[in-house]
Order: structure tokens, then C-alpha cells, then sequence
């Protein structure tokens, strides 16, 4: 089931020929194996389809990119293969993998032999008071580098709640691309899932016998929160915090690049950090959590 451990994929050059995107047309464009087209079409309905060259176990990603409101209709892809069968999707894309605020969904295939594929898409816009909506929108598709691999597979590894493995990727994921912020978060995530997300943690939140509406219950939970973590071993527990360090210089630097807007303070990552590290909570996670804080 997981991928495993792969060498990077060549990639290629070739980009898709320039077609007629404003009316309603089938084309074919041989291409190598990244597609980058703008679609559009006044007309309220679009269709394409693309040949591309594809090798034995490589991971393909479509991604569609929406622009305008009238492009988020359902959409219709189908992906065949050298013998005429259907490929079907075949792993779930870990979503916000960076801080680069996008829209859309990916769609991951992993191609079965070597070949020609033929990739066909369609997309149909909704009729508003019976006239068709524009479409207006970015499709590409292109072969998944060794990062994205990686992230692909821990995710497959952390919704099977193989944890072990799924940090074992998450680190090759770290050596690979150290400035993308997507294998720290997952191991901070996988962690918390471990330790949070079980039977035994819940029936002590039970036990508190409160609504947290008190300072008292509060500094319970986060008695039980740092308790939990304390559980980790050394290694781990540095991991998370030098992690959650990161993240912060990361997050800043999104936000000075403009590539996402502050929803949460970056400072949060340190105050989140410093509590794990003393278990002496602060204003910031308290007004996370509860909207409170501290006298």
C-alpha cells in the first residue's frame, strides 16, 4: 500500500500546444508530462483531452485551480492508460501542505505500466436564471517530485494510523525540502494524534466533570495536555518543540512573501513551544482555546 522510498522522477520541458480555450471543443495536445493550461469558455461548458508519455509507477497529480465562482461546478476527468483502461484515483493529496493559500483539489494517480495515456476533461458550469456561467480557470497536471512522494505516502501511512511509518517519512520529507513548513506540521499532527486522539485521554477529559467555563477547569486540561506530552520520549519531545520553532520563522516569512495571510499569530508557535516545554500555560493558548485570558 505505501509508496515507499523512490529516486526523484525526470522531469520534463514540454508544455501542452496553445488550443482554442472560448468555445466548447475537444482537442488533443501531445505533451510530455506536465500540462499547464488556463481554460475558459463563455459558453458555460468545456472539454478537453491530452495525451501525454507516462512511466511505470510514476505519481501524476491534476490539480484545477479555480478563478471564478462560476468554475466550481462538478467537473468530469477520466484518465486512460496504454491499453484503454480506466485509471482511477489512487491516494488522498495532503491538502495545505504549505502556508501558500490555494484553491482547488488535487487528484493523485499512480500510473500502472509504461505508455501512452490519454487524459480527458470536462467541465460544466451552473446555469444561473438559465443563462451558463463562464468558466474560467488553471488545469494542471504534472508528475509528483520526491517531496511530494514522500507527503503522499505519510499521509497514506497516517490514515492507516501506521504512526511509526508515517514519521519515518515525514523525516526523509524534512532532509528533502527543509524550508517547506508541510513534513514539520505532520509530525506535529501525527504526535498530537498519537497522544491526544486515544480512548484513554478523552475518559480523563470526561473525568474533569467540567465545562471549562472556570480558570480551575482550564488549568486542569492543561495539566493533562503537558502530562500526555511528558509521556513522549526525549527525542520526541524535541522534535516537537524545535518544530513548532520553526514553524514560527517559516510562518513569518509566508507572510512577508505575501503568499498567505496572518489568520493566527506567528509568536503562537513559540507560546504553544515554551508551554510544552514548562508546562506553565500562557495568554496566547488560552485565548486560543478559550477565547480567555490570563489576569
Amino acid at each position: 500500500m505505501a509508496l515507499g522510498v523512490w529516486l526523484p522522477p525526470s522531469a520534463s520541458a514540454a508544455m501542452v500546444a496553445e488550443v482554442e480555450t472560448e468555445q466548447l471543443s475537444v482537442e488533443t495536445a501531445v505533451v510530455g508530462v506536465d500540462i499547464e493550461e488556463r481554460l475558459e469558455s463563455n459558453a458555460g461548458m468545456i472539454a478537453r483531452e491530452y495525451t501525454f508519455a507516462g512511466n511505470a509507477n510514476e505519481v501524476i497529480v491534476l490539480y484545477v485551480e479555480n478563478y471564478e465562482i462560476g468554475s466550481d461546478a462538478p467537473k468530469v476527468l477520466n484518465l486512460y492508460g496504454p491499453t484503454g483502461q480506466q485509471i482511477f484515483e489512487h491516494y488522498d493529496y495532503p491538502e495545505d501542505m504549505d502556508f501558500v493559500e490555494t484553491e482547488g483539489t488535487h487528484r493523485v494517480f499512480l500510473l500502472p505500466e509504461t505508455g501512452s495515456y490519454r487524459l480527458q476533461f470536462e467541465a460544466e458550469a451552473m446555469a444561473v436564471e438559465g443563462t451558463p456561467t463562464p468558466i474560467d480557470f488553471l488545469l494542471k497536471v504534472r508528475v509528483a517530485d520526491y517531496f511530494e512522494r514522500l507527503m503522499i505516502s505519510a499521509y497514506e501511512e497516517f490514515n492507516e494510523e501506521r504512526y511509526e511509518e508515517t514519521l519515518s517519512l515525514l523525516a526523509l520529507a524534512t532532509e528533502q525540502s527543509p524550508s517547506s513548513p508541510a513534513s514539520y506540521w505532520g509530525r506535529i499532527f501525527t504526535y498530537a494524534e498519537i497522544l491526544f486522539e486515544s480512548p484513554d485521554f478523552y475518559a480523563q477529559i470526561e473525568a474533569l466533570n467540567a465545562n471549562f467555563e472556570t480558570a480551575e477547569a482550564e488549568d486542569r486540561l492543561f495539566s493533562l495536555i503537558h502530562e500526555r506530552f511528558m509521556t513522549l520520549g526525549e527525542t520526541a519531545q524535541s522534535s516537537v518543540i524545535k518544530d513548532l520553532r520553526l514553524l514560527e520563522g517559516l510562518y513569518k516569512r509566508a507572510i512577508a512573501n505575501g503568499d498567505t495571510e496572518a489568520e493566527l499569530e506567528p509568536e503562537l508557535f513559540v507560546e504553544v513551544a515554551t508551554f510544552l516545554e514548562t508546562g506553565v500555560s500562557n495568554a496566547a493558548i488560552r485565548q486560543l482555546l478559550f477565547g480567555t485570558v490570563e489576569n
